[in-house]
């Protein structure tokens, strides 16, 4: 069972990811005439102004939020669980702890996510970085199947800063339009201005508080975002609301800060609660999240910085090679394999090297994957060894070997390591080196 019941349905219906977020450091008021924000502690006036200078209005107390967030550490427990919207009794069905750093535009975030249904038994381990331009990550052994650390550096930023919903109420991770990464609060709202999305600005009264209110409409009358933020508290988000329509279904994700705080100067949620599902239905999923230690102005570079350890077999996905890290500090160059494009990439015979950048690459010789042939006898394979390892490593997730599930035996077979491109829409814990037996190359 997926971890995030419901958001993958909210995925195709809405070909979008829900998301939100929150918004800055210093209390702004505004007056009818005025375009820039002025110092206050309230949204008085906002309601009268024109939809663009309400817009400029509220970026640019995203904008000042966001930098008071630019150095930020949290440490968070996140459960998962099935309640029953009638009686309010919950079945407990998942576990995650991690940590969070942001330092300007790096994210790094180290991820223990435990089996399902149990709060001791771990499932996998693993730590992300992005800074920007390369993703780098570390799956711990043994939850990748080995007794070494499998490492893993892309082009692209992992989804796992977005999927894990507390960046949303922080506002660091807005889920952007037709992509499960999200943007920062004020950039998402500036992608819907320029997709043409009603943005509609205002205040409205909840529990005897004003408070100022965003709403997105992605696909009028469909698709939506709402957030309330907190005049009062910095204009922290303090209520987040999803929803999409998809013929008769209704799918809500509500999310509400239930303990703020202040940590150096800003306002911060210190636990919060997020409940969703289809409309009608009995149960509904609720995530609880609550905030073990967080810190604001600490991290250095040192701190958001992603090191293989000694033993750790990496795969270099930009540059196409593959590395097993040694107690030396040099590096032993390995095969790697692109299913996609149907290549193997084999290193030099002097396969040992003092450094690991962009010359290495020109070092490899490329060759073509090949399918296996028909078996002994006339018995065709079952398909092909591209396609059969694709299909069996989204069905398993783990290390296999392809030989012994297609009866050849261990001399018929050369071990590979394969770059696989991630399945959409799946979530992946970890690095994805996986071991693919080819025979016949």
């Amino acid at each position: 069972m997926a971890r995030h019941t419901f958001m993958p349905v909210l995925a195709v219906l809405a070909a979008t990811t829900m998301t939100t977020t929150v918004v800055a450091g210093e209390v702004f008021a505004a007056t009818p005439a005025t375009t820039a924000p002025a110092a206050g502690r309230s949204a008085a006036g906002i309601d009268e102004l024109e939809a663009p200078q309400k817009l400029d209005f509220v970026l640019a107390l995203l904008d000042a939020r966001d930098k008071s967030l630019a150095n930020l550490s949290y440490r968070l427990r996140e459960e998962q669980w099935a309640t029953h919207r009638a009686t309010g009794d919950r079945q407990f069905q998942s576990r995650d702890e991690y940590e969070f750093r942001r330092l300007d535009a790096t994210f790094w975030m180290h991820l223990t996510h435990y089996a399902w249904g149990q709060s001791t038994k771990i499932a996998t381990e693993s730590i992300f970085s992005w800074n920007g331009k390369v993703s780098r990550g570390i799956g711990f052994p043994p939850y990748v199947g080995t007794t070494y650390h499998h490492g893993r550096i892309e082009p692209d930023e992992d989804d796992v800063y977005t999927t894990y919903r507390f960046n949303e109420i922080l506002g660091l991770k807005v889920g952007a339009w037709g992509s499960r990464k999200g943007l920062l609060f004020a950039d998402y709202l500036r992608q819907a201005r320029d997709l043409n999305f009603t943005i509609a600005i205002g205040t409205e009264q909840i529990e005897g508080v004003r408070l100022l209110k965003i709403r997105v409409d992605e696909q009028e009358g469909r698709a939506f975002k709402t957030f309330w933020l907190d005049p009062a508290c910095g204009f922290m988000v303090v209520k987040l609301d999803h929803g999409i329509r998809a013929g008769e279904k209704h799918l809500t994700d509500t999310s509400a800060v239930t303990a703020r705080e202040q940590v150096s100067g800003v306002w911060v949620p210190r636990r919060a609660v997020r409940r969703g599902g289809l409309a009608g239905q009995d149960t509904e999923t609720e995530f609880t999240y609550e905030v073990q230690d967080l810190t604001i102005g600490r991290l250095g570079k040192a701190d958001v910085d992603v090191q293989f350890p000694v033993g750790s077999e990496v795969v270099d996905v930009t540059q196409n090679i593959g590395y097993i890290v040694q107690p030396d500090g040099r590096y032993r160059l390995i095969e790697v394999a692109s299913l996609q494009g149907r290549k193997l990439f084999l290193p030099p015979a002097q396969n040992v090297v003092t450094h690991v950048d962009s010359s290495v690459s020109g070092k490899y010789t490329v060759k073509r994957l090949e399918p296996l042939p028909p078996r002994a006898g006339g018995r065709s394979p079952a398909g092909d060894t591209v396609a059969a390892a694709v299909r069996d490593y989204r069905i398993n997730r783990r290390r296999f070997p392809v030989a012994a599930a297609r009866g050849t035996t261990a001399a018929d077979a050369q071990e590979w390591i394969v770059v696989l491109s991630r399945p959409p829409g799946r979530r992946h814990h970890g690095a994805s080196g996986v071991r693919l037996a080819v025979r016949g190359i």
